[in-house]
């Protein structure tokens, strides 16, 4: 019979050596994904410091501030159509090649070609106006497929624009439109309402092209238009200056649907700034990468419209600023 002191003894050496031959424990790193999101746009890369660059500033620090940072757990694929049209379905054919796992269009024409280019692919929509008609998504309430975004709703507030151009010029008559026939058709229909209640004139002028739009601005009258609508979309606002340039050569109002407009030398802008509106669209960004689905997103509608005035542009165009609107303008661009 064995001590019982031994016994333990022992059975404790067996535990030991049982413990010292065990195979070694594997630790499972973690890892982080890092999340792939494609840009796609139809303007060119923006020079630093300009509008447009401010906007894209905007969506990349909300990104952030969200916790999704550009070098750590995100990376940024840019793609730049340089107001090519054509080029748009070849960019978004490059961003799917990457293997991006989503893409945020920056413009209707982006979206389009997006959409085009899959059906799988969540796409988050930015500066769109008018996502349902233009066919983008179901409804607002229930997008439905894999496109959602936050709207500028500009189509909703057309009339306003007609309502301030009046209250610079009471007795105005003739209004052109100015718009690229590619984006936001809703837009102009909405404003040819608004036109006839008020007994405006309106012009139709659309443009696709830098000729066009020269060629346009060239006809404008100072004794046939007293005012200028600018509908947005990329290419209009990429030539903001050119066309507030002209129109005050013409001694016709400007008014745009984004301060950059107003920026550039417009008179009057009412919307949500581009800024505002691709922060906004970084929120959706981040809420798809949480694992929510676009066709489960609403499009949301602006929080905040904006009126701004040039004061100088006022000034040169011999033009004091209404009181009524010194009460509601948000900011005077001196």
């Amino acid at each position: 019979m064995i001590p019982r002191r031994k016994l333990l003894i022992a059975s404790g050496a067996v535990g030991v050596s049982s413990v010292l031959v065990a195979p070694p424990v594997i630790r499972a790193q973690s890892i982080t994904k890092v999340w792939r999101v494609g840009v796609l746009a139809l303007r060119a890369k923006p020079v630093p410091g300009a509008s447009d660059a401010l906007a894209q500033d905007a969506l990349v620090k909300r990104i952030a501030e969200l916790g999704y940072r550009e070098g750590s757990n995100l990376q940024f694929e840019w793609r730049y159509a340089n107001q090519n049209l054509a080029a748009l379905p070849t960019l978004a054919q490059e961003l799917i090649q990457a293997k991006v796992d989503l893409i945020v269009a920056l413009s209707g024409l982006s979206v389009q070609a997006a959409r085009e280019a899959t059906r799988t692919i969540p796409i988050v929509m930015a500066g769109v106006g008018d996502p349902v008609t233009s066919g983008y998504v179901a409804s607002l309430a229930r997008p439905g497929g894999n496109v959602t975004g936050p709207t500028t709703a500009a189509v909703e507030t057309s009339h306003k624009l007609l309502e301030f151009l009046l209250a610079f010029r009471p007795k105005l008559a003739t209004v052109t439109v100015l718009h690229d026939p590619r984006a936001s058709p809703m837009y102009v229909r909405q404003i040819s309402l608004a036109a006839q209640q008020s007994r405006i004139k309106l012009l139709d002028q659309s443009v696709e092209n830098r000729a066009e739009l020269d060629a346009a601005l060239k006809a404008l009258q100072p004794a046939k238009v007293g005012a200028l609508i600018v509908v947005p979309s990329p290419f209009l606002q990429a030539h903001s200056a050119v066309i507030a340039d002209a129109a005050q050569r013409a001694r016709a109002l400007t008014v745009f649907s984004f301060r950059e407009g107003v920026v550039a030398g417009g008179l009057i802008s009412y919307g949500e700034g581009l800024d505002e509106n691709f922060r906004r669209a970084a929120d959706y960004v981040v809420r798809i990468i949480k694992v929510a689905k676009p066709a489960d997103l609403p499009v949301e509608l602006p929080r905040v419209f904006n009126l701004a005035i040039n004061k100088r542009t006022a000034t040169a165009l011999g033009l004091a600023i209404p009181q009524e609107l010194l009460l509601r303008t948000d900011d005077i661009v001196e």
